[in-house]
């Protein structure tokens, strides 16, 4: 009998680690300086976590900005707020705190782990701006960084409904928070209070900022259909950048990008980048079959529940349809096993956003 892939179903919460979404971030922001507009100055952290707030705002690109960092967790907040005193916390501490239903994270006790994390840091020129004290022991920021976050102690859309209502960020962050709250069997806890979110954050935005949402491809249908049916912003780009199987099951990380934008500046050359990434990558075109097709966004939505997406770049023209890349293996949870056959693989390859663990690329 062959066995069948299937989706891992995480708790309702999911691990982070050092350099999680950075890479990403700051492919925006370079993206961003590339085509003119103007730095970010307000940032939105939904779900930050406790170290993340820190790193986005050590960015060479994000040295003006302001970041609110909203976490439902009490010792997360606390122990962000520590931080910002100048307190020196060490990184067993920090897993602590940063857990799955109780489970151990090992990305904060693992010294390997630990040091890959600062090495994608680095390589972003974040560790120079968070100072000596951030290292393979310890968290503590430098003070120019750590005077720049705020936290926020409420879950999501209390948080922008009430004390962040009257900031107009350039960009809100929710990385893996809002699939968290798609977990809760009452839709307005759950399915319903994530629209709201979304629709929130794209209606409170500048007029040329973007919402940045990290997910897996289990939740991703969902978040391109609450976005492909607002009215308050476009769907931009999507792309995966990360895939693991668990031995339990699989899943596969991805960024997806929102805005009132339309066009959305650029556009043409995401368009391009992201053509070359995915189609010269035999892994893709080869293994997984992934056929490149022009759709509209609430298209996107019921092709992803069947095909998994690699990449979605929107429009260029002003149209209402973008250009997508989905495999043709109809069964998403077998097409990430092509990529990570084996119990406790990894794999990360560049589609529309870089490979979220560089290591971990197959195609150099």
């Amino acid at each position: 009998m062959v066995e069948r892939a299937e989706f891992q179903v995480f708790d309702p919460s999911t691990f982070t680690h050092i350099g999680r979404n950075e890479r990403a971030v700051n492919e925006l922001l370079t993206a961003r300086e590339r085509d003119g507009l103007p730095r970010i100055k307000e940032v939105i952290l939904l779900g930050s976590g406790v170290v993340e707030p820190f790193t986005v705002a050590s960015l060479p690109l994000m040295r003006d900005a302001y970041i609110h960092a909203v976490d439902v967790s009490s010792k997360v907040v606390d122990k962000g707020e520590a931080i910002i005193k100048g307190e020196a916390v060490p990184w067993g501490e920090i897993g602590r705190i940063s857990l799955n239903r109780e489970r151990p994270n090992s990305d904060f006790s693992e010294p390997e782990r630990i040091m890959r994390g600062l090495d994608v840091l680095n390589k972003l020129g974040c560790l120079g701006n968070l100072g000596e004290g951030f290292n393979d022991r310890q968290m503590q920021v430098a003070s120019d960084v750590r005077e720049r976050v705020h936290f926020v102690h409420h879950k999501a859309l209390d948080a922008l409904d009430n004390e962040l209502a009257a900031v107009k960020p350039d960009l809100i962050g929710a990385y893996f928070v809002l699939l968290n709250i798609n977990k809760d069997p009452d839709p307005e806890k759950g399915i319903n209070y994530s629209r709201a979110v979304i629709d929130r954050a794209l209606n409170m935005l500048d007029s040329q900022g973007v919402l940045m949402i990290g997910d897996t491809s289990l939740n991703l249908p969902n978040t391109f259909g609450q976005i492909a049916w607002s009215t308050k912003g476009r769907l931009n780009l999507a792309g995966m950048v990360h895939t693991v199987n668990f031995g339990t099951g699989l899943t596969s990380s991805h960024y997806i990008v929102s805005s009132q934008m339309e066009p959305y500046p650029g556009a043409s050359t995401w368009m391009q980048s992201s053509r070359q990434r995915i189609l010269s990558n035999p892994l893709f075109t080869e293994s997984l079959v992934v056929q490149e097709s022009t759709l509209r966004p609430v298209e996107l939505a019921g092709r992803s529940e069947s095909n998994l997406n690699v990449g979605f770049v929107g429009s260029i023209w002003g149209e209402e349809k973008g250009t997508s890349w989905d495999s043709l293996i109809h069964r998403v949870p077998e097409a990430l096993k092509i990529l990570v056959p084996e119990p406790n693989n990894e794999a990360s390859e560049d589609t529309v956003f870089q490979a979220q663990k560089p290591h971990l690329r197959r195609l150099r």
